[in-house]
C-alpha cells in the first residue's frame, strides 16, 4: 500500500510538467545585425575632424553601450548594433560635444556628415617669471638690485653694500671698484654732507630699491660739459617710494653698567627730506666716521694717545723690553655719543625759472673714553733677579666735535647759476693718563718703581667756503665760470709728560725724573 501511494504521487507531479513542456513556444531567433557609419567635419573650415570619441547608448537598454574612435580622415563605423534607437555622443578636444538620437534599422546605415563646432578650451593661467640680474651696467653706472642681496630684517645700508660684488669695507671706509666712496646720495641728493659712514648707518636696507655706483663729475664739469678730471666715486641709493617715513629706536643695558641707546627718524617727501639721529652708549659704538676723532687719536709729541708706561728691568736698572712669561691683561673702554640733524634738499622757490635749492647737515658729538689697563708678568726663570713686573694705567679721553655742511644753489635762468658750499668743522679733545709700574724679585723685594702722568689738549677748526659763479653762452660749449675759495684752519695742541723712576740699589735709592712740555 505505501508503495502504490508513492508511485501515484510521483505520477501526479510528472504529468503537469510534461503538459507544460508541450505548450511552450520555440525560442525566438535574434534580430538583424546593423551598423552605423558617418564622417565628422568642421563647418567653418570644411576640414575633417579626426580622433573623435564616439559613444552609442541603446535607448531601450542603457547597459548596451558601444564606443569607437574616429579615423584620421574623420570617418567612423560602429558595428554589432541592433534595430534600435541610439543616443549618439561625441567628444573631441577643441570642439563642442555633439548629442543626438539616431534610429538604426539596417547594416551599413550612413549618418552622413556630422558637423562639430570649434570651441575654445579654458586653461589655467601660466606665469613665467625671471629673476633679473643682480647688477647691470648702464653706460658708466653700475646698478645693483637691493632685493638680490639677502640681509637681516633690521640691516642698514652699510650692511647691504658690504655684500655687493665689487664693494668692500676697509677700516671703516667703503670702497667701490677699488676707490673710496666720497659721496653718498639718496634719490640723487646729498645725505649728511660728505660723511658716507653716517649716511649709510642711518638708512635702513628695507627702503632701498637700487644702488647706483658711478663717478660723479664736478659741478663745473656738469655745467660746461667737459671733463675736468675732478670726478668723485659716488654711491646713490634709490628708494622704493618717493614718500616714505622710516626710523627706529633701540636700547639695551648689561652688566658693569654698560648701556646703549639711540634712534633715528627720516621723512621723505619728494625732493624734501628731514633726518634726525641720536645715540649714546658706553661700549665704544659710534655713528660717525673716523675723521671725527682725529683730535682724540693724534696728540702732540711726548704726550699723545694714552699713558706712557715703559717696561724696564732690574739689576743694573736700565730700561728693557718686556720678555718672559705672560700674565693677565685687562682693558676696559667706553663712552661715545652723538647726534645729527639733516634738513636736506629743500626747494625754497621756483617761479619763472628762478629757483633756490638748499641742503645741509648738522652733526654734534661728544665722547668720554675711560681706559683702565692692568698688566702682571712673571719671568721664568728670573732674569737678572727680575721675577715679577706689575703695571696699571688709567686714561681719560674726552672728545667733542661739531660739523656743519651746506650747499645752496641759486639758478637765475638756464644760463646763470651760483653755488655756495660752506663747511664749518670744530673739534676739541683732552686726554689725561696716569701709570704706575714696579719690578720685584722672587722674594717680593722691590727693584724699581715708576709713576708717570701725561696730559694732552688739542683744539682746532677747519672753516671753508666755496662760491662758484657760472654763465653759459648761447653758443653750445662756450661758458665762463669763476670760483672763490676761502678757508681757515687752526690746530693748537699742548702736552705735558712727567715721570719719576726709583731704582732700589744695595747702597741706596737712585731716582730719574722726566718733565717734558710740548706745544704745537
Amino acid at each position: 500500500m505505501p508503495v502504490r501511494s508513492a508511485l501515484f504521487a510521483a505520477l501526479l507531479l510528472i504529468v503537469p510538467a510534461f503538459a507544460h513542456a508541450q505548450d511552450s513556444p520555440a525560442p525566438a531567433s535574434p534580430g538583424p545585425v546593423t551598423s552605423l557609419r558617418g564622417k565628422f567635419q568642421d563647418p567653418t573650415t570644411m576640414a575633417v575632424v579626426s580622433g573623435v570619441a564616439v559613444k552609442l547608448t541603446n535607448m531601450a537598454d542603457t547597459a548596451d553601450v558601444h564606443r569607437v574612435t574616429g579615423n584620421d580622415d574623420g570617418t567612423f563605423e560602429v558595428k554589432g548594433l541592433g534595430v534600435h534607437s541610439y543616443r549618439l555622443e561625441t567628444t573631441r578636444m577643441g570642439y563642442a560635444p555633439l548629442k543626438t538620437i539616431i534610429r538604426v534599422t539596417k547594416n551599413g546605415q550612413d549618418a552622413g556628415v556630422l558637423a562639430l563646432t570649434a570651441e575654445s578650451v579654458p586653461v589655467g593661467g601660466i606665469t613665467v617669471t625671471e629673476s633679473p640680474a643682480p647688477a647691470v651696467q648702464k653706460a658708466d653706472t653700475t646698478e645693483y638690485r637691493a632685493s638680490a642681496v639677502k640681509v637681516n630684517k633690521d640691516a642698514t645700508a652699510e650692511d647691504l653694500v658690504q655684500k655687493l660684488p665689487g664693494v668692500t669695507m676697509e677700516n671703516g671706509q667703503v670702497k667701490a671698484h677699488g676707490e673710496n666712496v666720497q659721496n653718498v646720495l639718496v634719490n640723487g641728493r646729498p645725505f649728511f654732507g660728505s660723511d658716507p659712514t653716517a649716511a649709510m648707518r642711518n638708512l635702513p636696507a628695507e627702503v632701498v630699491d637700487r644702488i647706483q655706483v658711478y663717478d660723479k663729475a664736478s659741478d663745473q664739469s656738469e655745467f660746461s660739459g667737459f671733463d675736468d678730471g675732478q670726478s668723485q666715486k659716488t654711491m646713490n641709493f634709490v628708494l622704493k617710494d618717493l614718500k616714505v617715513k622710516f626710523g627706529k629706536v633701540y636700547g639695551g643695558y648689561g652688566d658693569q653698567k654698560r648701556y646703549q641707546g639711540g634712534g633715528n627718524a627720516t621723512i621723505v617727501r619728494g625732493p624734501t627730506r628731514l633726518t634726525g639721529i641720536a645715540m649714546s652708549n658706553n661700549i665704544n659704538q659710534r655713528n660717525f666716521s673716523i675723521q671725527d676723532l682725529f683730535g682724540g687719536l693724534t696728540g702732540t709729541p711726548g704726550g699723545a694717545g694714552g699713558p706712557r708706561i715703559m717696561t724696564f728691568g732690574g739689576g743694573g736698572g736700565g730700561f728693557r723690553g718686556g720678555g718672559g712669561g705672560g700674565g693677565p691683561n685687562l682693558i676696559r673702554m667706553g663712552g661715545f655719543g652723538g647726534g645729527a640733524f639733516d634738513p636736506s634738499s629743500f626747494l625754497v622757490g621756483q617761479q619763472t625759472g628762478v629757483s633756490t635749492t638748499h641742503s645741509s647737515s648738522l652733526f654734534a658729538n661728544g665722547s668720554d673714553n675711560d681706559n683702565v689697563q692692568t698688566l702682571s708678568r712673571q719671568y721664568l726663570p728670573p732674569q737678572d733677579s727680575l721675577a715679577f713686573y706689575d703695571q696699571q694705567a688709567v686714561s681719560d679721553n674726552t672728545n667733542r666735535n661739531e660739523r656743519f655742511d651746506a650747499r645752496v644753489e641759486f639758478t637765475a635762468d638756464s644760463s646763470n647759476s651760483a653755488i655756495m658750499q660752506p663747511r664749518l668743522y670744530f673739534q676739541k679733545t683732552d686726554t689725561r693718563s696716569t701709570g704706575d709700574a714696579a719690578n720685584s724679585t722672587a722674594q717680593s723685594s722691590a727693584l724699581s718703581a715708576a709713576h708717570s702722568t701725561n696730559t694732552d689738549g688739542t683744539d682746532g677748526n677747519n672753516l671753508s667756503d666755496r662760491l662758484t659763479l657760472r654763465h653759459r653762452f648761447a653758443k653750445r660749449g662756450r661758458n665762463v665760470s669763476a670760483e672763490i675759495n676761502a678757508g681757515h684752519t687752526l690746530r693748537n695742541g699742548d702736552g705735558a709728560q712727567r715721570s719719576l723712576t726709583d731704582y732700589y740699589l744695595g747702597s741706596g735709592i737712585a731716582s730719574d725724573t722726566l718733565d717734558q712740555q710740548t706745544t704745537s
